[in-house]
């Protein structure tokens, strides 16, 4: 009896951090529903420091923040609030969305969503909860702990490939760039305070990953030459799609370019060839990266001179998005089941072939409008690989 007595009893017991070498008990005020707090003593002096949350989880690793803010000296919380203070996820989320820094509304959402799944998937929060809370809920402990899930391990191991290191990292990075330099000055113009909590979030390392380099895992010939083999059957079914793999294919065009490619971006050559130029226009989304001008092939070239307006024509925007992003890798996919991005591994293919054609990085990396580092990371998959060097090398060399 005095056994389950005791165990009861310990049970009871209130929960603890531990920093710095100490245990700290945290305490409610309140009922379930009330924050934690934690008590710190400083120089015979006792502070109650409020959690601002009833999770337990969540409050330990404010709990951390607050003591230290009470042993180091810092100012309190309250004194260095501006004018708004602490922003909660959702008045950051939107506050960005009309910040002259804003993105694609596709891409601003990509990188609000990751912010709400990492704390979905550390603390169980929906979307509503998720939202209320303030900017401190984004801590180094949050990172590692989402990273830790991803590799179904009890702690996160940076070094150890798993099957989810790829997406523990795209992840955290769509999170984190919410908190660009620009966009953290942003915030901060507005009255919002940043939390200290934040800055170890932004740092914590990612994960290693497996290579990604087009260049270690290029397409298979074999596979080329029976997407070859099957272009004709596809342009009797739909002559569009026909377009799209080859814009991909002898363009190097990204799906997104396709989508959007109209009949003015054509010009003639003074050759009497065909060019597409991909610039900036007024009126008009502007280039994924750099601007660039592309040459037509002949086969294309044809194609493109009978059209008016989108150079993939539809009956709406709905049906060109589903021929370009759907049907087309669908197509791919049975010739690449392996990729998770048919048209863009496609178009990395491009790249590799033009670069081995031309014999220069240089010329691959104007083509797709990369930089030369991105087309020296994924393009020289056929280069010719220099042989080992001889004795015979060193001869006659000058000293």
């Amino acid at each position: 009896m005095a056994t389950k007595a005791a165990t009861k009893s310990e049970s009871k017991q209130p929960p603890t951090v531990i920093f710095r070498g100490r245990s700290y008990l945290l305490f409610k005020r309140g009922d379930e529903n009330s924050p934690w707090w934690v008590r710190v003593q400083k120089n015979g002096k006792r502070v109650a420091q409020s959690c601002d949350t009833s999770d337990l989880k969540l409050a330990k690793d404010r709990a951390k923040l607050r003591i230290a803010e009470v042993l180091d000296g810092r100012p309190d919380r309250a004194a260095t609030k501006s004018r708004k203070g602490v922003p909660t996820i959702q008045e950051i989320i939107e506050f960005g969305k009309a910040s002259h820094l804003a993105v694609r509304e596709k891409t601003q959402n990509s990188y609000s969503n990751a912010v709400l799944l990492l704390l979905q998937t550390v603390y169980g929060y929906d979307k509503e909860k998720a939202e209320k809370q303030r900017l401190d809920v984004l801590t180094a402990e949050l990172a590692r702990s989402y990273q830790a899930k991803m590799q179904g391990l009890k702690r996160a191991e940076t070094k150890r490939l798993t099957s989810g290191n790829t997406t523990a990292n795209s992840q955290l990075r769509f999170a984190r760039s919410l908190f660009s330099k620009q966009r953290l000055l942003d915030y901060k113009e507005a009255g919002f305070v940043m939390p200290e909590a934040l800055e170890g979030f932004l740092n914590v390392p990612y994960l290693e990953e497996e290579s990604h380099r087009y260049s270690d895992k290029p397409i298979p010939q074999k596979a080329i030459k029976e997407m070859d083999q099957a272009l004709p059957a596809l342009k009797l079914k739909d002559v569009r799609l026909w377009a799209i793999h080859l814009m991909v294919r002898l363009m190097g065009l990204r799906d997104s370019e396709i989508d959007r490619a109209q009949d003015h971006w054509l010009s003639e050559t003074k050759e009497g060839g065909m060019e597409m130029r991909i610039i900036k226009r007024e009126g008009e989304a502007m280039p994924k990266r750099s601007e660039g001008v592309v040459a037509v092939p002949p086969e294309l070239a044809a194609y493109f001179k009978k059209r008016k307006g989108y150079l993939i024509p539809a009956k709406s925007k709905t049906e060109r998005y589903d021929l370009i992003y759907r049907d087309h890798n669908e197509w791919l996919r049975q010739f690449i089941p392996d990729r998770v991005k048919a048209a863009h591994e496609l178009r990395k293919h491009f790249g590799a072939v033009w670069a081995t054609k031309t014999g220069s990085l240089y010329e691959a990396a104007q083509r797709l409008r990369v930089t030369l580092i991105v087309a020296e990371y994924h393009y020289s998959a056929m280069l010719k690989k220099p042989e080992a060097l001889t004795l015979d090398d060193y001869q006659g060399m000058v000293s």
